[in-house]
């Protein structure tokens, strides 16, 4: 019996399995420090007041890294930041329907915060949502496993999206009168009756559908 072959075998094998267990520890420690990363982040972002604004945006930042560092993660932070910018966002409200009238009047629904009445200045998006919705304009999309740019609803009347990539995004009952959209990528933007465009400036813009 040739000893020395087989304990040459034995070694390698044995080699083997410790690359094998010393890789998965590796990912395993690995997975532990994106989701330490994840929640730190999401501790960040959640802070209010105009004093934690640099907060804010670190942490908008440091999603976007962990995007990038760990793409199974991204449609989730896609939705986050998404999020992050419609709660930051006053809520458009839709064009008025009409009901059939009844015995009784309609049940009351909570009433969202609207647009303002007179539109606001251009640049008027803090620094925080403007970084946000930079960070998911230039994403790699290819990681983000049928995640969009959720901005339905949303208040962006008079507001500068110059040059951002809205490529796919959910627009969706979302208030663009006045909106500078110069340069913008609107590319397959999803939008329905309730998107209001009137005044947008769309030179240059790509995916116009008005």
């Amino acid at each position: 019996m040739n000893w020395s072959a087989i304990t040459s075998v034995v070694t390698t094998f044995t080699a083997l399995a410790a690359l094998v267990f010393t890789a998965q520890s590796l990912s395993a420690t690995e997975q532990g420090q994106f989701t330490d990363r994840y929640t730190r982040a999401m501790d960040q972002i959640g802070t209010l007041g105009e004093e934690h604004l640099q907060t804010r945006l670190g942490a908008v930042y440091a999603l976007e890294r962990l995007a990038r560092d760990s793409p199974p993660d991204q449609p989730t932070i896609v939705q986050v930041l998404s999020a992050f910018v419609r709660a930051n966002l006053p809520q458009a409200t839709p064009q008025a329907i009409l009901l059939p009238s009844g015995p009784l009047p309609p049940p009351p629904r909570p009433r969202p915060r609207p647009c303002p009445s007179v539109a606001v200045a251009p640049h008027s998006l803090t620094l925080d949502v403007q970084a946000a919705l930079t960070v998911l304009g230039r994403r790699d999309r290819s990681k983000d496993n049928g995640a969009v740019t959720d901005l339905r609803n949303t208040c962006l009347a008079s507001t500068d999206l110059s040059h951002l990539n809205l490529t796919a995004a959910n627009l969706n009952g979302a208030n663009l009168v006045g909106a500078n959209l110069m340069s913008a990528n609107l590319d397959g933007a999803r939008h329905d009756q309730h998107t209001i465009t009137k005044g947008a400036v769309t030179t240059g813009a790509t995916g116009v559908w008005w």
